[in-house]
């Protein structure tokens, strides 16, 4: 089987999802690396709501065969923060139709101060999910939530542009693959007319 890989694609739909000690104002801003941004600004030192990115393109999609079997799933984040050595990501996890689940890629690192791409997951990683739980069909149902956490009331967290790739496996079942037979050529004898 062949091993290829899909993306990076936008996600289309974009929401900050409760509970949290600060909402992410403006979170279609993480749709394009463009520096306007999504930012949550911590109402406490806490974790902030969850930025919830989902919904890819069906036209994107649709360069991923059917009979293909993911591998991996990759995730990439285009984060800051509003201070050094006081916010970090606290949660990146995938959710199907909304349903968190599997396990968090987070790094637990600090922001930095200036636009930095975080690269979560990738070839072979599904996340603590299973290979059935992700079927080339069900791959528009796929979103991720990203959280921040902070030491510090009002310091500012944010996120410029979230994508997904995928690395999927596939081998054309049954493909016939025709006999190319040259046509017949008049065999030509010396002398003849």
């Amino acid at each position: 089987m062949a091993a290829y890989s899909a993306g990076p694609f936008k996600f289309t739909e974009f929401s900050s999802v409760p509970p949290g000690y600060g909402a992410w104002q403006n979170p279609g801003l993480a749709a394009e690396s463009d520096d306007s941004r999504a930012a949550c600004d911590f109402a406490s030192s806490n974790d902030s709501e969850r930025l919830r990115c989902e919904t890819v393109s069906s036209s994107d999609l649709a360069g991923i065969p059917a009979g293909a079997r993911i591998t991996g799933i990759e995730v990439t984040a285009e984060w800051r923060g509003s201070a050094s050595l006081a916010m970090w990501d606290s949660l990146v996890k995938l959710c199907k139709s909304g349903v968190e689940a599997g396990s968090s890629r987070a790094t637990g690192e600090y922001l930095p101060t200036e636009d930095e791409t975080r690269t979560y997951g990738g070839p072979g990683d599904l996340w603590g999910w299973g290979e059935s739980d992700w079927p080339v069909s069900a791959l528009d149902e796929l979103g991720v939530n990203i959280r921040a956490n902070s030491d510090f009331t009002h310091a500012v967290a944010s996120i410029d542009c979230v994508k997904v790739r995928f690395y999927y496996d596939y081998e054309p079942h049954g493909a016939v693959i025709p006999e190319v037979i040259p046509p017949e050529t008049p065999e030509v004898v010396p002398g003849e007319v």
